[in-house]
């Protein structure tokens, strides 16, 4: 059939195009998160805040923090209280609507 190669060729090109974008979509999410968490964390010396990042990985993309308090400001100790900033910021993340928007880029 005349001008189904083009479309068969894309069409083959699916499956790596979409993986492509959901990884591209969730390092965007990750930033997005990085963002309002760097809004969120609590701030004496600047180091914890600094140490915030969005890396991608195989699985997708996480938000890290690559200072040795991190958890005990996170999730508090028996001394201190929690100062969650990590989890309300991927609470606070709308994930599908920036995973969508990259699906639907590849879509096009």
């Amino acid at each position: 059939m005349n001008g189904l190669d083009p479309v068969l060729c894309r069409l083959s090109a699916m499956p790596h195009l979409a993986e492509s974008a959901a990884k591209s979509g969730a390092l965007a999410a990750a930033q997005s998160a990085l963002r309002l968490s760097r809004h969120l964390v609590p701030v004496q010396t600047g180091r914890l805040r600094a140490s915030l990042a969005a890396v991608s990985h195989p699985a997708g993309a996480a938000l890290t923090a690559d200072c040795p308090y991190a958890a005990s400001v996170e999730l508090g100790t028996r001394y201190s209280p929690a100062r969650p900033f990590m989890m309300p910021a991927l609470r606070g993340t709308d994930y599908a609507r920036i995973l969508s928007q990259f699906l639907r880029e590849v879509l096009r």
